[in-house]
């Protein structure tokens, strides 16, 4: 006679259950199957949502499960385990994984929490302006003769010198055509690396 048998579907390699929150998903995973005396891993994996801080991953081991390792290492207590990451960015991911031994027949459910709080960060680069100024001129010049030179200021700092006023005194044997005994240049800002040379004519 004709037989007629009817395949039994594969089981799944493992078995997902996923919790989102605002902050932060916390997706777990099991195999679907187990024997007594056989160790059963269980993944975690914490994907932050945005910025957050304070993120405390608890893991509680069902009754009948017997701890053998966590990695990373986890802070434990009797059936839970607890895993601290004190920032996260925005799309960032941290895996756990926790190792058990079967130790009785039944259905052991393992249930994983998570907490965070919202975290917002501004930058502010300081940095020292510094300038460093340099004075070139002739050796030597003629008596009622024009004498040039010029005056180079440079920020050689990392940020930016404001109001910058570059004063040259007039020595002693030269005259200035205003006739002033010390002269005053408004530079106004310079960035970082920023240099202007400043041309003096006097007699």
């Amino acid at each position: 006679p004709a037989k007629v048998e009817v395949a039994q579907p594969a089981a799944p390699a493992t078995t997902v259950s996923e919790g989102c929150w605002d902050l932060v998903k916390l997706t777990k995973s099991a195999p679907p199957t187990a024997s007594v005396g056989e160790n059963i891993t269980y993944d975690l994996l914490l994907n932050a949502q945005c910025d957050v801080a304070d993120v405390v991953v608890t893991d509680m081991l069902p009754d009948g499960a017997k701890y053998v390792s966590s990695q990373p290492a986890a802070d434990g207590q009797g059936n839970t385990l607890t895993w601290r990451v004190p920032r996260m960015k925005k799309g960032e991911t941290k895996a756990m994984r926790v190792v058990t031994t079967a130790q009785k027949v039944g259905e052991l459910t393992s249930c994983a929490t998570v907490t965070a709080v919202p975290i917002t960060c501004v930058s502010t680069v300081v940095g020292k302006p510094q300038l460093e100024i340099t004075k070139t001129g002739p050796q030597t010049a003629q008596l009622g003769g024009e004498v040039s030179y010029s005056v180079t200021v440079k920020n050689t700092g990392s940020s930016i010198a404001k109001s910058v006023v570059v004063t040259d005194p007039v020595p002693e044997g030269l005259v200035h055509s205003g006739g002033q005994k010390e002269l005053s240049f408004n530079v106004g800002d310079l960035a970082p690396g920023a240099s202007k040379t400043i041309p003096v004519v006097l007699k």
